[in-house]
């Protein structure tokens, strides 16, 4: 018989998970973590997404870039069917194209346009340890499907994250969400050794009805608007792909095509 068919579709898209017992070495789990075995995918990795963004400013800074930190955008001016502008705290800022890329903010913004972006916040926790030396933390990124965890290795640090709650844009912190972070940690890794504070965040992931992103031209929207929005918890990994279909359709010698990955865009 041949191999499940999801199975064959991993291995097409060139993804080759193993399997690893503890024999095995748990697949980088960490010197006397609770884990019996997992499927181990060598190409998949962990990365440093502020390390990354900050690059990437440094590198559009030297490529003539002007980079505005601490500026809100609070709506467009129109001029026909185009944008002529984003009004911004600072003052308007005119362009040929806009990219609208808030998260979940996007929708707010593309209100006024007449646009009803089918986006809404995930609420989600995570906390960061400062590993020790020779921490018995582990050296891959691991998912714990039971307890819907990940815990990402990244350098000296060790990140844990997970939850989905639908409460809207509350920011707070409550202290019981946390200490579920961190009791899973030291269930699964009760060796590992961690600098006293875990450093405490939540955020909200923008999640579309289909858990697909938002990525291209609207229908309805002005002619030189275009979405990157609704990645939900993948906005890392699938943060440069959507970026290129983006850049594709801004070049001016190739078709600016509406790009529509998500059924649910047209709304409104």
């Amino acid at each position: 018989p041949g191999e499940p068919a999801a199975q064959h579709r991993t291995r097409r898209a060139g993804i080759h998970p193993r399997f690893r017992d503890r024999a095995a070495g748990g697949g980088g789990a960490g010197a006397g973590a609770a884990i019996a075995g997992a499927i181990y995918t060598p190409s998949e990795c962990a990365a440093d997404c502020q390390l990354a963004c900050a690059g990437l400013a440094a590198l559009l800074a030297r490529r003539g870039a002007q980079l505005r930190f601490g500026v809100s955008a609070t709506g467009f001016a129109r001029q026909g069917g185009r944008i002529a502008a984003v009004h911004t705290s600072a003052g308007d800022i005119p362009a040929d194209s806009f990219v609208l890329a808030l998260g979940t903010a996007s929708a707010s913004l593309a209100r006024p346009l007449g646009l009803r972006l089918p986006l809404y916040p995930l609420k989600g926790y995570s906390i960061t340890l400062e590993l020790e030396e020779d921490a018995g933390a582990p050296r891959v990124s691991i998912t714990d499907s039971a307890r819907k965890l990940v815990f990402a290795r990244i350098g000296r640090r060790l990140r844990v994250a997970g939850m989905a709650e639908l409460v809207g844009h509350d920011a707070s912190i409550p202290a019981a969400r946390i200490e579920t972070l961190e009791s899973a940690t030291r269930a699964l890794f009760p060796q590992c050794r961690a600098a006293p504070g875990s450093a405490p965040w939540t955020g909200m992931r923008p999640a579309t009805p289909t858990g697909l992103p938002i990525v291209g031209r609207h229908p309805r929207g002005p002619e030189n608007l275009l979405l990157n929005t609704g990645h939900g918890a993948l906005g890392f990994t699938l943060a440069f792909g959507t970026a290129q279909q983006v850049v594709e359709a801004l070049a001016p010698a190739r078709p600016r095509p509406v790009l529509r990955p998500a059924p649910a865009a047209p709304h409104g």
